[in-house]
């Protein structure tokens, strides 16, 4: 019976909150590193991302937006670079007041390009990235229009192909969830 009794408390709980339709949200992440291996002649490589995003509340804890990609990468003479665009809709379910879960489906579209230089040649290849998965993730209102947001976790389809080959390319499918570390990641929004 106790079981029973946490059980309907916790989905009362979960109907509490909810975000009002016609809320509309900017945000998005940004990201930096840089690794240096201690052995001789290693050189440093060093990555960026930028991953700005804007949504809308079409109903009651239902969400539709966009998220830009733009990222860079390079170590020594090589490097690479891409742009992509994902497009998703999320479903929240509030803990309590300012706690609430989302499972997202995210589908997106992404293009990039490495150059590698090998004696002194350089070379350039390029990839197309298409992607169709489910999210996991929290969100936090730190205040009435400030969004603290994070994914935990993935469960979907990836597909990497060259345009100049046709032989090249992967496919991927699997579940990914970590709760510190790859994939996670944490964005901060704005409402309005």
């Amino acid at each position: 019976m106790k079981k029973l009794l946490f059980a309907a408390c916790l989905l009362l709980t979960f109907g509490l909150s909810a975000q009002d339709m016609g809320t509309k949200y900017i945000g998005g992440t940004i990201g930096f590193g840089s690794t240096k291996a201690k052995a001789d002649g290693a050189e440093a490589s060093t990555n960026w991302s930028v991953s700005p995003e804007f949504g809308y509340f079409v109903a009651e804890n239902l969400a539709v937006g966009i998220r830009l990609g733009i990222d860079g990468a390079s170590q020594g003479d090589n490097s690479s670079s891409g742009f992509g665009a994902d497009v998703y809709a999320r479903k929240f379910f509030s803990a309590s007041d300012a706690f609430r879960l989302f499972v997202g489906a995210n589908v997106g579209y992404a293009t990039s390009k490495n150059t590698t230089t090998v004696g002194g040649v350089e070379f350039d290849s390029k990839e197309n990235h298409l992607s169709a998965f489910l999210d996991l993730g929290a969100t936090y209102d730190l205040s009435e229009k400030w969004t603290l947001i994070g994914r935990l976790g993935t469960l979907g389809f990836s597909s990497v192909s060259d345009p100049d080959n046709d032989k090249a390319g992967s496919t991927n499918f699997g579940l990914n969830v970590n709760t510190f570390g790859n994939p996670f990641q944490v964005g901060l929004y704005y409402k309005f």
